[in-house]
């Protein structure tokens, strides 16, 4: 790093040239006085060092512009708490960050019984975090006093009431009509099930698993392009997102050109993972991350892809 004054020359702040420069001074000048004084003053100057600042890091600093964002490990290095986490022995609630998840803070907290996901904390900066009040409707991250892990990697279960509107939810304001979804999914049975939908009935929606259905899988929200493990899913259907995204299978979904602004739901309505209206899916799930862009990310839906599969191992 130097410092430049307009005469032509370069000043490396490691080396000083304050003879040089008093000489270039004076060689322009109609005259030249008081070098102990310009001596100082470059002196002070030369003391001067450059801190470069702090940049944050991560998928979300490389990718900037997420509407949305869900995970057990930190998107981004200035991400505080990761969940909140209720244990059933008396309710009492507690923030996690993504390293006290894994190191043994959190089994400590819940003991020898269950913990379950009151609030899965937006690393966004938007506050769109996904929360439920109901003890009924929350998704488990510590069963018995033992982590969730699935490929060493800890994940948050959905099954029952917790897949329901009821279960963990927000409201985001999408209205892009180009907006782009990614996430970790893996189910750990063969039921139906969805990826993205709002609590209107089941009629807005994205990326419907179901066995042995050729219809569209989505709702209200245009015609988006699925990929699997980073493979275009060409003409999807139903049944295609069940063999690619069900099955006891680990899989990296991305969902680019979903049309937010179709249904105005999107922007006024809950939205939730996994959520069909007010119906409970029928599969369990092992969620892990899940990243929303109220803009388009074709361009780069490959590097955003490579971040996550280093990260999960998927494929």
């Amino acid at each position: 790093m130097g410092l430049g004054l307009g005469l032509g020359i370069w000043w490396p702040t490691q080396t000083s040239i304050i003879p040089g420069l008093l000489k270039a001074l004076c060689a322009r000048a109609t005259y030249c006085e008081n070098k102990l004084c310009t001596t100082a003053t470059l002196e002070e100057i030369a003391a001067v060092r450059y801190t470069a600042p702090v940049l944050p890091t991560g998928l979300l600093a490389d990718y900037p512009g997420a509407s949305a964002a869900y995970s057990l490990r930190n998107l981004i290095d200035t991400t505080t708490n990761v969940v909140r986490v209720r244990r059933s022995s008396d309710n009492t609630e507690q923030d996690f960050t993504s390293t006290e998840i894994t190191d043994g803070t959190l089994t400590t907290f819940t003991g020898a019984n269950d913990g379950f996901v009151t609030t899965w904390y937006d690393q966004s900066g938007n506050s769109n975090d996904l929360s439920s009040s109901s003890a009924l409707n929350q998704p488990k991250i510590v069963s018995v006093g033992v982590l969730n892990l699935d490929n060493s990697k800890p994940y948050i279960e959905y099954s029952g009431n917790d897949r329901s509107s009821n279960g963990l939810k927000s409201v985001m304001s999408l209205s892009n009509s180009n907006g782009t979804i990614f996430g970790t999914y893996n189910s750990n049975d063969t039921g139906n099930g969805l990826v993205l939908g709002t609590g209107t009935g089941g009629s807005t929606f994205v990326g419907a698993i179901f066995n042995g259905e050729n219809s569209s899988p989505s709702g209200n929200v245009g015609s988006p392009n699925y990929y699997s493990n980073g493979v275009l899913l060409p003409s999807a259907t139903r049944n295609d997102l069940y063999d690619n995204y069900v099955v006891n299978q680990d899989a990296l979904m991305t969902i680019l050109n979903c049309s937010f602004s179709a249904g105005t739901s999107w922007n006024t309505d809950v939205v939730a993972p996994y959520l069909y209206g007010n119906q409970s899916i029928s599969h369990n799930v092992k969620a892990k991350e899940y990243i929303i862009y109220d803009s388009n990310q074709s361009a780069n839906r490959t590097g955003i892809e490579t971040n996550i599969n280093t990260e999960y191992t998927i494929y």
